[in-house]
């Protein structure tokens, strides 16, 4: 069980990371497409922005699951879950970006 709970702590920790990355640049395509006007550079981007909340939606997927097979309300996974809920939000806020 504690192996278990290692293993899963390690992951969780890997996908706050990679949850971080995401946010990070979600903002950089956003501030991106606010500056420029070429249309192959938004498109390539919106493929990525699209992309990056796919992942992030697989990773909010992958955290509820830790979380219910932890079963403790404090730790780490609820902690990715509520950071996913907030990078999401803050994507979906700017999805007017593409579509001015």
């Amino acid at each position: 069980m504690v192996y278990t709970n290692k293993i899963s702590e390690s992951l969780v920790a890997n996908l706050l990371k990679e949850t971080e990355f995401i946010k990070n640049r979600t903002k950089i395509i956003q501030n991106t497409l606010t500056r420029t006007q070429n249309n192959n550079l938004r498109i390539r981007l919106k493929s990525e922005y699209l992309a990056l909340l796919n992942k992030l939606e697989n990773i909010q997927t992958i955290s509820i699951d830790i979380f219910k097979s932890t079963r403790n309300e404090i730790s780490l996974s609820a902690l990715l879950i509520e950071k996913g809920k907030r990078v999401k939000e803050e994507s979906h806020n700017n999805i007017e970006l593409f579509f001015p």
